[in-house]
């Protein structure tokens, strides 16, 4: 998966494996499985690019490597993956190094 195409300087990828509880107001219903509990996913992982580049910093290739696995394995139902760019370049620039 090549995820510099969608982002350049800052990728969030959110693996969503379940939903998570809201806050109750009413009495609390008569005890659930655990099985059966709503659980909250992951926090969301954080990827950077460097500036000016297309290339996932050294540091941070092992947590895509992560996801990747993971969501190769079935354990998140759903992956999101947003990005946005840093001020740095030119908006031509940015556009060049958005389409790589």
């Amino acid at each position: 998966m090549n995820l510099s195409c969608f982002v350049r300087h800052l990728a969030f990828i959110a693996l969503l494996g379940s939903t998570s509880a809201f806050a109750q107001t009413d009495p609390p219903s008569p005890a659930t499985p655990e099985s059966a509990k709503p659980q909250s996913g992951p926090a969301p992982l954080v990827i950077h690019f460097g500036t000016g580049s297309s290339t996932i910093l050294p540091k941070d290739r092992e947590v895509l490597d992560q996801a990747s696995r993971a969501f190769n394995e079935g354990k998140p139902q759903v992956m999101i993956v947003t990005g946005s760019a840093d001020r740095a370049g030119t908006p031509g620039q940015n556009l060049l190094l958005s389409q790589r």
